[in-house]
Parts: structure tokens; sequence; C-alpha cells
């Protein structure tokens, strides 16, 4: 499994015109003189500094890490997962005063030729505490205080990395503060000899070294948002329900339809969320999904919906003339509701011309509440179909945010040409010293596939960009793509967790969903 690719955050979801030509952004700026850096041969160093904009650094990226695919025939690049792996334990562990921990001697070292099997630490008698070893899977051991402390990695024979050229049963780094204040600095001179086995992880990391181009795992660009798009200016349209259909007729279907023991209509599918306007309207987007195989397609359709509360009380009966949208080559329907936070059931439908049914399907409907001034976060939205709107957006209109419109998946099942995208929208994150949100996610794949094998696939805790959305101050896009290429068919589970850094809120959410065998 390939999820995006964590140096290429400016992208994700970037939902604003942008130029190929613009010059280097900070964020691409910051990628390549971050920890990426160590694993840079000095040709790769050089071509780096002539970098000049972000279609480049986009290129060279992708390139970079391509090289290093141990597997490059799979969407899956587990030398950037080992990578983001080992980076994150040294900024947890290693980082002092205005260094990160991936940027010290310890970090580098540690990217480049993994974690020692052991640590042991001397030192001076006003250094005291035990010094936790960067995993749970191996702890430091003290020798007897000494005058300057140091710090000596142990590489015992089963982790000594197959590039190394060591001899010896073991390989010892040491590490010295020598001003007795944290900063513990590589001695070259330690008889691991670490100048030579750094240089020698730099070039055995690279697998592919002739590559000229990254393989393509139809990795999708984000649509941008036409500058023509204003979403604030356009009043609401207004949504008070009736408690009654005016055709008779479809009364009559929707009581037959619930009263059915089986379900006549089985390929229709409902999707729905809660959402609030600037203004701080509570509105109910909907969809109806009619994949493919359910047959029916059309524009002369008209759409009907009937809801009740938990009590058995109609709240709202809506029929009005449906024009039917594509999404590849399935079609679907969609509006908002006006209905208050609560747990109601519905039935939604389509009729021909001839005024007869021609699919109908039913939810539970459970409404949470919204507060327009809290931080919270959206349902979690899976989609094939992302795109941007070219006509003006209302602050109502189902599933559309801030000019992009984000067709949610109504049966889950994608192919393996697809890619999967995730959205959802995050209110109100608490905002950085340089005023912008703070956001971390992880992601975990896990199933079962069609010959009944179990999958569990992970990427690292990792910074998200969070996009914020024209027209809606405060609301914020989150989102990128997994290709599914190297997917088998079968039944799987995305686990979302998004991590505002300032406010400290924990968001965690997941969405079934199923793979076919096309290709």
């Amino acid at each position: 499994m390939k999820f995006r690719k964590p140096m290429m955050l400016s992208l994700i979801l970037a939902f604003s015109v942008s130029s190929a030509f613009a010059a280097l952004s900070p964020e691409m700026k910051k990628w390549g003189e971050g920890p990426v850096q160590h694993l840079m041969t000095k040709e790769e160093l050089a071509e780096w500094k002539r970098i000049k904009t972000d279609a480049e650094a986009q290129a060279f990226a992708d390139l970079f890490w391509a090289r290093r695919d141990p597997t490059p025939e799979t969407p899956l690049n587990e030398a950037q997962l080992r990578f983001d792996e080992l980076a994150k334990i040294a900024d947890s562990r290693f980082t002092w005063q205005r260094t990160t921990g991936s940027m010290s001697d310890r970090g580098k070292f540690m990217i480049l030729v993994g974690l020692p099997t052991s640590i042991q630490r001397s030192r001076a008698d006003n250094v005291t505490g035990t010094q936790e070893a960067p995993t749970g899977d191996f702890s430091p051991t003290f020798a007897q205080p000494d005058v300057v402390p140091t710090e000596t990695w142990i590489y015992e024979k089963d982790r000594i990395p197959a590039f190394a050229t060591s001899s010896g049963r073991e390989i010892e780094i040491v590490f010295v503060d020598r001003h007795n204040n944290g900063d513990f600095r590589l001695d070259p001179g330690s008889k691991g000899s670490p100048v030579t086995l750094m240089k020698q992880a730099v070039d055995a990391s690279i697998v592919s070294p002739d590559l000229k181009e990254a393989p393509k795992f139809a990795v999708a660009t984000p649509p941008a948002v036409p500058s023509s798009v204003e979403t604030s200016t356009i009043p609401a349209p207004e949504l008070t329900p009736a408690k009654a259909f005016k055709t008779e007729a479809y009364k009559v279907a929707v009581d037959e339809f619930k009263a059915a023991t089986t379900n006549p209509y089985k390929d229709a599918y409902v999707t729905y969320g809660e959402h609030v306007t600037a203004d701080g309207e509570y509105f109910v987007p909907v969809q109806l999904y009619l994949p493919k195989s359910s047959g029916v397609d059309g524009e002369n359709m008209t759409f009907f919906a009937w809801v009740e509360d938990a009590q058995g009380q109609v709240v709202g009966a809506w029929e009005e003339p449906a024009k039917l949208s594509k999404s590849k080559d399935d079609v679907y329907y969609d509006k908002s509701l006006n209905l208050s936070p609560g747990k109601y059931t519905a039935v939604f439908g389509l009729a021909g011309a001839d005024g007869k049914p021609v699919t109908m399907a039913k939810s539970n409907l459970e409404l949470a509440a919204v507060d327009a001034d809290a931080a919270g976060a959206s349902r979690l939205i899976i989609s094939n179909n992302i795109f941007a709107l070219t006509e003006a957006q209302a602050p109502t209109d189902p599933f559309a945010f801030g000019g992009i419109k984000v067709v949610p998946k109504g049966d889950r099942t994608f192919q393996k040409a697809d890619e999967l995208w995730y959205f959802l929208e995050l209110r109100n994150p608490g905002m950085s010293a340089e005023g912008k949100p703070a956001v971390q996610v992880k992601l975990d794949v896990e199933g079962t596939t069609a010959a009944n094998k179990k999958v569990k696939m992970s990427a690292p805790l990792s910074p998200a960009l969070a996009e914020p959305l024209k027209g809606v101050d405060g609301h914020y896009a989150i989102g990128s793509s997994i290709p599914l290429e190297g997917f088998e068919a079968g039944n799987y589970t995305l686990k979302i967790k998004v991590i505002d850094t300032v406010s400290k809120q924990n968001y965690t959410m997941e969405q079934n969903f199923k793979v076919g065998g096309a290709g």
C-alpha cells in the first residue's frame, strides 16, 4: 500500500490555484533542508541546490525515493517508511534546544545505520537519571561516572547492517557531550569507523541508480478551485420541509417499502453528514448513490424522501424533479436537508417519468450537533471522484467544500485501478505561532482478501496540510489519496487518526471499503 508521500505535504489536497513557475515554497525548501539530506549523495545535494520551483522539487523527491525503493514494482516504499519511523524516534528522543533530534548527530547516525543493540552511557557526577533508549527493544546500561559524558552505541552481530565492512563481532560508536550540556556529538575516531559507515549507508540506500523517472502509481493531482468561485455571497436556499408528499403514490410506495420483508432495491446506497455554514446554519447533506449494476439512469426523474423521528413522527417530506449526476460509471443524486440533531429513520427514492419508483433505500440517520464556534471534524468521506466546481457554490450545497465537490463513493466499492481519496473537514483547529493549523495524521488499513488472507498496513504519524476552505472561515480540508494497484481483492477498513498538535484535540474515524478484482 502506498500512501501519499509525506514530503508532498504542501501538495496534499491543495485546493488553490498554483503556478508551475512559482518560487520554491517554504514547505518544499524545509523538506530538502531536513533529515532527508542525510540520505543524499553529493550529486543529489548539488542537484537539490539548483532546484527553483515546486514542480522541480516534486519530481526530484519522487525520483529520490523511487531509487531507494527495495520493491519498485509495488506502491509501498519500505525505505521511505523506515526513514519516517527512524526520524520520528530521533525527534522524540534526541531533540536538543533548537536542534530537532533527526538533525542531530545521533539522529543522523540512527537514520542511516539503524537502531543499536544497546547503549552504554558514562556521565559526569552532576548528571543523574537514566537515559531511555529510542525504542523499547533495547535498554541502556551505565559505565562508571566520568568527567565527560559519553554515549556508546553497540551494534552486535545481528544489528550490523549488510553494507558494513566491519569484520569484528560488534561495532561501537561513541557520542561525546564535551560541554556537559546534553549536546552529544559524534566522535569520528570511534573504532566503528562511523564516517565510513554513514557513507556506505548512503551508497547502499540506492537500489535503482539508473532510474531516470519515478514509477507512476496513478497519483492524481487534486483539482484547483477556479478563481471565479465565491461562496460567501450566495444566500442559502430555503429548506423548510413539508410534512406530506404532494403525490400520494410516493407515500404508498414508502409504506410498502417499509413493510416489505425483503428489499426489492438492493443496489442503492445512502451517505449523509452534518455540517454548518459560515453563518452558523446547520444542514444535513444526503446522497442517494446508484452503481452501474442498479440499471438506473435518466434525467426526467423525481427524488422523494420521507423522514421520521425516533417516536415515528413525520418531520419532513421532500419531492422534487431530479437530474442524476454521473460519477465515473455510476450515478447519484444529492441534496441538503433542514433537520435538527437527533435520530431519524429515512427513506429515499427516485421515480421515473411515469411516477413509479425505480429505486428506494432506507437509512438510520444519527445526526450529531455541530457547534459553529467549537473545534470539531466532519465525518470521514471516501471517494474516487473529487473535482472543482465550475459554478458558484451555495453555503448549503451538499458535499461541496470551498469550491470543491467531493462525491462520496456510496457503495464503498473500488477497483484496483482507482485511487481511494479520503477527505474530512476540520473546524476551528488550534493555531500555531505562525497563524496556521498544525495537524498530524496516521493511517492504518486492515482487511481480509478474497483468498482469506489477513492484511494489515500502516503509514506512520506524519504532518498533514490543513488547507483553508474558501468562504468558510475557520474550516479546513484534510485529505489525500491511496492508490489501490497493490491491493488484492477483498474487504478492508481504513482507520484515520487526526491530531491537532496545538489544541491537543484528537479525532479518530474509520470507513469500510471493498476492492474488486479488476485492474
